[in-house]
């Protein structure tokens, strides 16, 4: 299974999830903002 990791509204995630759905890959998504996960640059 994979674990994708984003935002619902992000075209790429978008993206990939229908890719994952298209190739039947079992995934569970999960929304990194209800996290509270920060980007360090």
């Amino acid at each position: 299974m994979v674990t994708l990791y984003g935002i619902k509204n992000c075209d790429t995630i978008k993206k990939a999830r229908r890719w994952l759905e298209a190739n039947n890959i079992d995934y569970r998504f999960m929304i990194t903002a209800s996290m509270g996960w920060t980007a360090n640059y």
